[in-house]
């Protein structure tokens, strides 16, 4: 095999804006189809990228023996049903997070990933951005000692309305920053305690999301690693200053390392004590060439470079038990 067929399910705004644009500048992928309910997002996305087969129902694409693997750009919600369809076809699945809608449909993804010998690999794109690739292998180096704190923002500017659809804030955007806390502290999650602002003193938790969950805005997460790594992760749905999507600030023993620092026009800041700040050179890639680059490869090198079902399930428990805390007033939760 040289190159990956794939099929496309779901055509939204991260699809046209990030994953298809990055899959089409690599030569070993091959999209021969893409469904999507809106029949007119479909055809749009098809006659962009020069995508042969239109349908608007994802199972055609799960019928064709020709698809090696598909990208799977939908709500969480149909994660399950979609997967199950990829293992019983053994069609590998690239799929945005989160993972699941919560712990027991991400174990039935898990079992369902491992019985049908299949790769599931979740969407955490922050993990593959060259500033965080960077990091990463200057805290492998023992550039900063070992690491002692980590803290990791995750900010956009949306509407409330937005966190509804998408069940709140630590839901959608807080899986990129767990995702990269345990990439730079290179350990599991022990324990999480949390505030958010439905559940804080004297407010009285809105229940707009589905099932009358209430939809989170803004909520302050502390983790213990199990490495006894402590962190700070805040997450801010509507903030309104302009900081970028996230920022990690990583402290060790011998200095400390900033992603997307605000103190610089650079992506990358080395600091200690009495020497000059360096500013490492980052090996620039395209947007979210890397990221999907190392799904194919994975597929024609029979290689686990990508996040395993595992790591996924990860988060996604760390995510539950974030509102466990909340909702119990910031109480200690084992993960």
């Amino acid at each position: 095999m040289d190159q990956v067929t794939l099929g496309i399910i779901g055509y939204g705004g991260i699809a046209k804006n990030y994953h298809i644009p990055a899959i089409a500048q690599i030569p070993e992928a091959k999209m021969l189809a893409v469904a999507d309910m809106d029949e007119g997002k479909a055809k749009d996305c098809a006659e962009t990228y020069d995508i042969p087969d239109v349908y608007t129902d994802y199972r055609r694409i799960m019928d064709r023996d020709d698809i090696d693997a598909i990208i799977l750009l939908t709500r969480c919600d149909t994660h399950v049903e979609i997967v199950s369809a990829a293992a019983e076809t053994g069609k590998h699945v690239f799929m945005q997070k989160p993972f699941a809608m919560n712990s027991e449909d991400g174990q039935k993804i898990v079992d369902m990933a491992k019985e049908g010998n299949i790769r599931v690999v979740t969407s955490f794109m922050h993990r593959y951005m060259d500033e965080t690739v960077k990091a990463g292998e200057l805290i492998r180096d023992g550039a900063i000692g070992k690491v002692r704190m980590i803290r990791q923002r995750n900010c956009t500017f949306n509407s409330y309305e937005t966190a509804v659809r998408l069940w709140g804030a630590v839901q959608d955007i807080g899986p990129h920053g767990i995702d990269l806390i345990r990439f730079f502290a290179n350990e599991k999650f022990a324990k999480v305690a949390t505030m958010m602002d439905p559940f804080v003193s004297g407010i009285t938790p809105n229940t707009d999301g589905p099932d009358g969950r209430a939809v989170d805005m803004v909520s302050v997460m502390n983790y213990e690693m199990t490495g006894q790594v402590l962190v700070s992760h805040e997450v801010f749905w509507d903030q309104a200053g302009g900081q970028g999507r996230f920022m990690s600030e990583i402290y060790g023993s011998e200095g400390a390392l900033f992603v997307r620092p605000m103190f610089t026009d650079k992506s990358v800041a080395v600091v200690k004590q009495g020497k000059p700040t360096e500013f490492p050179d980052l090996d620039e890639t395209p947007f979210g060439v890397r990221h999907h680059q190392v799904f194919i490869n994975d597929i024609l090198n029979d290689t686990y470079e990508s996040a395993s079902p595992e790591e996924g399930f990860e988060v996604l428990r760390v995510i539950e038990a974030n509102y466990e805390s909340a909702v119990e007033g910031g109480a200690p939760v084992v993960v």
